[in-house]
């Protein structure tokens, strides 16, 4: 598989001409990718719900002292679980560090309970869903154009603003919104 250790910790940046309507204006962070596929969450996607309408729902805490961790939809496959993609200064059982980025996942509702509980300044957002390539298949889209590449970025992931998220990693590639409607690739 093409630049496979280098995608880890990017993000790919959907293309305007990019047909599907769940990727649409997407910024996707790479999470794992390998012969056997590629997987990210979209970081640019809030759902409008509130964090205590999920957490009550799955039943984890009903003490929660934080009201910085956003619910966003992180992509179509699995989109009942939760994935918690936060700074790598909290670890927890099941925490996997993301290569090439100070972030990481977790998917345990005690992980995301200690997180609602404490009044620290990890970051963190909650994730439902993620998004899957097969084996191959993101490499055919990026040579096909429906994606950029850029490296990611801890401010851009947890940047609030989620509106601007594409258009500013678009501009900080030094590309203008107008110059990459025909073209694609890696910045």
């Amino acid at each position: 598989m093409e630049n496979e250790s280098t995608l880890i910790g990017q993000f790919l940046v959907a293309m305007p001409s990019l047909n599907d309507p769940r990727f649409k204006k997407s910024v996707i962070l790479i999470t794992s990718h390998n012969p056997e596929g590629a997987t990210g969450l979209i970081i640019n996607k809030p759902f409008h719900t509130d964090l205590n309408n999920i957490i009550n729902r799955i039943g984890v805490s009903d003490e929660i002292s934080r009201d910085d961790i956003d619910v966003l939809n992180g992509g179509p496959v699995d989109a009942d679980k939760g994935i918690i993609l936060h700074n790598s200064e909290f670890t927890s059982l099941g925490t996997t560090k993301v290569h090439g980025i100070n972030c990481s996942i977790t998917a345990t509702k005690e992980a995301l309970s200690l997180l609602c509980k404490s009044e620290s300044s990890v970051k963190a957002n909650l994730y439902l869903g993620y998004s899957g390539w097969g084996p191959d298949q993101l490499d055919k889209e990026i040579k096909s154009n429906d994606w950029l590449i850029s490296p990611g970025n801890e401010e851009i992931i947890f940047n609030k603003n989620y509106e601007i998220i594409w258009s500013k990693v678009i501009m900080d590639m030094g590309l203008s919104l107008s110059s990459i409607s025909a073209h694609g690739g890696i910045a």
